[in-house]
């Protein structure tokens, strides 16, 4: 009887380890933090098309409006832009946090992607 009373006990023991390893609070707060940071993207991108407005999006050759959205990025915060057939910017790495805003106006289909060079 009491060496099933330490193989139980041993078991025990082990599922309680596994559960600790397999459950880790750490990788909810890495959605969490992915989350929060494409949500901030996805503002940024907004208050810049808003900022503009849509009617500046038509007036302005697409040249220009590439221009202006490529010289918002820094450090931190890239943009890539495609309006009508031109792109500026550079593609987003492999696992960065993205957000992208499309919308297609009259003649024109604008794109506008953020991601953060900063790891969540």
């Amino acid at each position: 009887m009491r060496y099933v009373d330490i193989a139980v006990a041993a078991l025990v023991g082990v599922a309680a380890i596994s559960a600790f390893v397999v459950w880790t609070p750490r990788r909810g707060d890495v959605r969490a933090n992915s989350l929060a940071a494409r949500t901030e993207l996805r503002d940024r991108v907004a208050g810049l098309i808003e900022a503009k407005g849509m009617a500046w999006f038509l007036a302005t050759p697409p040249s220009e409006v590439c221009s202006y959205i490529a010289a918002l990025s820094n450090s931190t915060v890239h943009l890539l832009a495609t309006v009508g057939g031109d792109t500026c910017g550079s593609a987003p790495p492999p696992g960065a946090v993205v957000a992208s805003l499309s919308f297609l106006l009259v003649r024109l289909e604008v794109t506008v992607e953020a991601w953060s060079s900063v790891a969540p």
